[in-house]
């Protein structure tokens, strides 16, 4: 039988199109909603820390169960057994570290940056680098999981459209980005955070259905699936307690030391889990969140890997439905695509969806707080409201210059206290030179405005020339002029107005 025969002979349904249209429609108006009620930059990326903990618990669920483990893991359980399954019993040596260790201690900073920490303990450039490396690291993870979410999307909608140039996977790909990229930077971490929930119940959804639908044709239950994957070809059973055999894919003892770390590094180093944390208001629900993310966490990797056994029971059971040689998250992705009622398709595609953009790197938690908070914000002043930054007092008594000397390029701005002071280095004759002027230039002129418009301490239009010594000489006066505003009458709104002694 060839592959192509598994697909469903039409594709995916007006009702299919329909259910994933109204879970994208659901989304972007969370998002809106979440969206205008955001005041500042706190609200934006920690929820002003009120969140519910239970709904954070969901999101750090949803966040790291990507398309790769949601897809990957009955394809894992069909083709190697119970293996994958077996690194969970290390769970409560790793949640005695997460929730006494590392939950305190991150509470108690305050944070909004897990990498502000590095900055504190050590140096700037060493939280540059923590930071770096992470969006370099989401950056790759993100490739595979648009990636992932695009081909299982791609293989349920049948045949290629025919007026779209080459493979319709490629434009599954730039769909799939561009629409994760725009929800989640209109939402803020709320908005994320409840579109999480409704995520995760989707996933849950899917996986549910699944195994339904394989009981239902079969009649058959998780006993009968266990003996079927036990008596096959013995690669089902057990795995090895421990083994030097560089050959065999899991042992026991691996698989405890793999999930160990991975826990214990992933909630004590990873911006994408300790920003969910920095949302909530206490250490109380901050382990709340944690506790009800095990539960949920360990539920949809029992679903999935029953559903991995389903799936197996049902294709050895009905081996005229695959080809020989069907890699195992084909089959798996093809026991999906055989619910034949309406709308199920389109359910379990949003529920990939879902699994796609609750892990999707270019959220606002993810990239842009690395970004903003580690490498566009080290001095001064914050974007939005004028709120110094807590200074290191190493940094006493040196200038910015001495300061940003890790960081010094050709052009560079630097926002201190209630004045810009900027010094561009190299000459300004070389155009790519001159274009980092332009840059920079239309940088500051945000900047000032954001911080005039937002702050409720500094009056309108009250900054004043920049100060003769923070002009060097090697700046044209024309880059000078465009630090400063024209003097303008001084207006107060009367909440902002001075309180009289």
């Amino acid at each position: 039988m060839d592959e192509s025969q598994l697909s469903l002979n039409a594709g995916l349904e007006w009702q299919d199109f329909a259910a994933i249209a109204f879970y994208f429609v659901l989304t972007f108006g969370i998002a809106l909603w979440f969206g205008r009620k955001q005041k500042d930059v706190d609200d934006f990326f920690v929820g002003g820390r009120r969140m519910p903990w239970f709904a954070v618990g969901l999101s750090i669920l949803a966040t790291l169960f990507s398309t790769l483990s949601y897809l990957g893991m009955p394809g894992e359980m069909i083709k190697n057994g119970v293996g994958v399954f077996m690194g969970y019993l290390a769970v409560p040596f790793s949640m005695a570290v997460v929730t006494l260790l590392w939950i305190p201690f991150f509470m108690r900073l305050k944070l909004t940056s897990a990498y502000e920490y590095l900055e504190l303990r050590f140096n700037y450039p060493v939280r540059l680098i923590g930071a770096s490396l992470f969006v370099l690291l989401r950056l790759g993870w993100m490739s595979m999981v648009i990636f992932a979410a695009s081909m299982a999307l791609d293989r349920v909608k049948g045949p290629d459209i025919a007026f779209l140039p080459g493979p319709d996977i490629y434009w599954w790909i730039g769909l799939v980005g561009v629409i994760a990229a725009i929800y989640t930077a209109v939402g803020g971490i709320q908005a994320m955070i409840w579109t999480d929930v409704l995520q995760c119940l989707l996933l849950l959804a899917g996986v549910l259905l699944a195994i339904g639908y394989v009981a239902a044709v079969d009649g058959t239950g998780p006993i009968d699936w266990w003996k079927t994957a036990s008596n096959t070809s013995g690669r089902n059973n057990l795995p090895p307690v421990f083994s030097w055999d560089i050959t065999v894919r899991v042992t026991i003892v691996f698989a405890l030391i793999n999930n160990f770390f991975w826990t214990v590094c992933t909630h004590g180093s990873d911006q994408v889990v300790l920003q969910r944390y920095f949302s909530v208001s206490s250490l109380k629900n901050a382990r709340k969140s944690y506790f009800i993310n095990f539960i949920v966490d360990l539920s949809m990797a029992t679903l999935l890997s029953l559903c991995g056994l389903a799936l197996l029971a049902f294709y050895l059971k009905h081996a005229d439905l695959t080809p020989d040689g069907l890699p195992a998250v084909k089959a798996a992705n093809a026991g999906v695509r055989r619910e034949r009622d309406h709308g199920r398709r389109g359910q379990r595609s949003g529920a990939a969806s879902a699994s796609r953009s609750a892990a999707h790197p270019e959220r606002p938690d993810v990239r842009s707080i690395a970004k903003h908070r580690d490498h566009s914000h080290r001095h001064g002043q914050r974007l939005f409201r004028g709120e110094p930054l807590p200074h290191d007092p190493r940094n006493a008594g040196r200038d910015d210059a001495e300061v940003l000397q890790p960081v010094r390029r050709p052009a560079g701005v630097a926002v201190h206290h209630r004045h810009v002071s900027a010094t561009l280095y190299g000459s300004v004759n070389d155009p790519r030179r001159r274009m980092l002027v332009w840059i920079s230039r239309c940088l500051v002129l945000v900047d000032r405005n954001l911080r005039h418009r937002n702050s409720p301490h500094v009056p309108v239009g009250d900054r004043g020339p920049v100060p003769d010594e923070h002009r060097d000489r090697r700046v044209p006066e024309s880059v000078c002029r465009t630090w400063r505003r024209p003097h303008r009458p001084q207006i107060h709104l009367e909440r902002d107005r001075p309180q009289q002694s």
